[in-house]
């Protein structure tokens, strides 16, 4: 579905499975195909939209397939929910796709079909270039996408903010891609080259709320502006269940570092002490290079008075302020043993 050197699109198959959970990157594909193929023909006539649920009777959707274009070269058929088609529509799409019409365009969009299904090896048979996932980016790569994301618009976003537009509204591409949209006219309007953390929470509605190891993680990163952020935007959770999970996470940092001074190397050895696997301890491997022992020790010893003063009725976003700025900048004028501040 690529130009190639000459500018020229090469001829569209008869088949395409669009496999995977993105619903940006699927749309954009459609769209494509859909422009290609109503490019000198009729859009309404030559482009319909199917979902597998709807379609039960077989012959009627060969006789879709099968319908010769209004004008122009190409008919597009999408299918939606792919993976759904009722057997007997997927058996006559298998027999389809071994003398296919090369007129039509037939677009299957599933969520996930799996690779040991007879329509699967069959759109692969026909062609392997069918093939086109469209699986989600891992969500660690997701600031970066959004940083190229935004110089479509010639604008910068740096990793803070664009982290913060991640936390506000989730992962899912199509949602940050209309919030982009909607910071990029802001932008321009505004005259300004650059979206800022300030930006992205004064603009955009926090539409998830965030979890307690989401804060923990911040912590750890000793990011007091992000760790900040996430506790605010945690509206129902209680202070003190999220307290005591950041806490529970500080001990974990100690032990680890209590393992380390003992002689234990491996990430796999000290996994293995703390009853855990290897992926779940590899952001507090390298939280323990940013903290001292005796920093840990102090946190951990003042933890019982934080929590009494969160029972106590005071103010819950003013102690959890402080501490949380006593977790990451470990600043004497912050010190928890003040135990006068909690009061």
């Amino acid at each position: 579905m690529s130009d190639d050197a000459n500018n020229s699109p090469p001829p569209l198959l008869a088949a395409y499975l669009l496999n995977g959970d993105d619903e940006l990157k699927r749309e954009t594909l459609i769209k494509r195909l859909s422009d290609r193929v109503t490019a000198g023909g009729d859009m309404m006539l030559n482009h319909e939209t199917l979902t597998a649920e709807e379609i039960e009777d077989p012959e009627l959707f060969l006789d879709a397939l099968y319908t010769a274009p209004f004008i122009g070269q190409y008919r597009l058929v999408v299918v939606m929910n792919a993976e759904k088609l009722a057997k007997a529509v997927s058996e006559a799409l298998i027999s389809f796709l071994k003398t296919p019409n090369e007129s039509t365009v037939v677009a299957l969009a599933a969520n996930k079909l799996a690779a040991n299904t007879r329509l699967y090896k069959a759109i692969n048979a026909y062609n392997p270039r069918s093939i086109i996932d469209v699986s989600s980016i891992k969500k660690a790569d997701i600031p970066r996408w959004l940083q190229d994301l935004v110089k479509d618009y010639h604008l910068t976003i740096n990793y803070q903010a664009a982290q913060a537009l991640i936390d506000r509204v989730g992962t899912s591409m199509s949602v940050l891609n209309n919030e982009v949209k909607r910071l990029a006219a802001w932008a321009q309007a505004a005259g300004i080259n650059e979206i800022t953390t300030a930006d992205v929470i004064a603009l955009v509605p926090a539409l998830i709320e965030p979890k307690p190891w989401e804060l923990a993680d911040a912590l750890c990163q000793r990011d007091a502006i992000a760790a900040l952020r996430i506790y605010n935007d945690m509206g129902s959770t209680q202070a003190t269940t999220i307290f005591l999970h950041c806490v529970s996470r500080l001990r974990e940092l100690l032990t680890i570092m209590t393992l380390i001074n003992r002689g234990m190397q491996t990430s796999s050895q000290i996994a293995s002490a703390l009853k855990k696997q290897d992926w779940q301890i590899r952001g507090s491997l390298q939280a323990v290079k940013r903290f001292s022992e005796k920093e840990l020790t102090g946190l951990l010893l003042d933890a019982q008075r934080v929590e009494a003063a969160l029972k106590s009725g005071a103010s819950d976003e003013h102690i959890m302020t402080l501490w949380i700025l006593d977790v990451c900048t470990g600043s004497k004028s912050l010190s928890l043993s003040e135990g006068h501040k909690y009061s």
